[in-house]
C-alpha cells in the first residue's frame, strides 16, 4: 500500500468534507430518484457504519487473541482498497445500516468528525490491530469467500474505502441534471 494507513484515513474524511460541506438543505435532501439516497442520507448511512467499526467490531477486536498465524496483510489491504471504493458495482446496504433521513447535517458533520478522529487515534497501534483478525461478512461477500478475516486496520481502511466509495455516489448526485444549484 503506497498511503499509509493514516493518509488514506485523512484523504478520504477530507474528499467526504469536501463535496458535501456547504450545501443547502434543498441539496442535501435533493434525490435523484425515488429508490436513491438523499446526500444527507448517504451521511447518516456512514455514520451508522463507522459507529458499528468504532463499537462493536472495535470491541471485538480489542478481545481477539492475536492471530496465530500472519495474515495476508498486503493482499487484503488491496483488494479491499480497488474494491469497495468501486461504485461500478451496486451494493445494497443491510437493513440495520440504511438511514431514515431524520439526523440533521450540522450533526452528521459533527459525529463523521468525531469519528475521523477516533479512528485516527485507533491506529497510533497499528502493531496491535494488525495481530488481531476477527470475521467480517463485507470483506467475505465481496470476495466470494475468498477472504473471511480483517485485521484492525483493515476494519479502519474499510470504513475509509466506504467513504471514498459514497463520496463518488455524492458527486453523482451532484452532477444529476435536476439537481438544485
Amino acid at each position: 500500500m503506497t498511503l499509509t494507513a493514516t493518509a488514506y484515513l485523512a484523504e478520504t474524511f477530507d474528499s467526504l468534507r469536501a463535496a458535501a460541506a456547504n450545501l443547502s438543505p434543498a441539496q442535501m435532501q435533493f434525490k435523484p430518484s425515488s429508490e436513491a439516497w438523499s446526500i444527507q442520507e448517504i451521511l447518516q448511512h456512514l455514520v451508522m457504519a463507522e459507529e458499528m467499526i468504532l463499537g462493536p467490531i472495535q470491541d471485538q477486536i480489542s478481545q481477539a487473541p492475536p492471530s496465530p498465524e500472519p495474515a495476508p496483510t498486503v493482499e487484503v489491504d488491496a483488494f479491499t482498497l480497488a474494491v469497495f471504493p468501486d461504485r461500478s458495482h451496486k451494493a445494497s446496504a443491510p437493513q440495520f445500516l440504511m438511514p431514515s433521513g431524520a439526523v440533521p447535517s450540522q450533526q452528521l458533520f459533527e459525529k463523521l468528525a468525531a469519528n475521523s478522529s477516533r479512528m485516527q487515534a485507533l491506529l497510533t497501534n497499528e502493531a496491535w490491530l494488525r495481530a488481531r483478525c476477527i470475521e467480517s461478512e463485507p470483506i467475505k461477500a465481496a470476495s466470494q469467500g475468498k477472504y473471511t478475516t480483517l485485521d484492525g486496520v483493515q476494519w479502519l481502511l474499510l470504513a475509509a474505502a466506504h467513504n471514498a466509495r459514497h463520496t463518488k455516489q455524492i458527486l453523482e448526485i451532484q452532477n444529476d441534471a435536476h439537481y438544485p444549484r
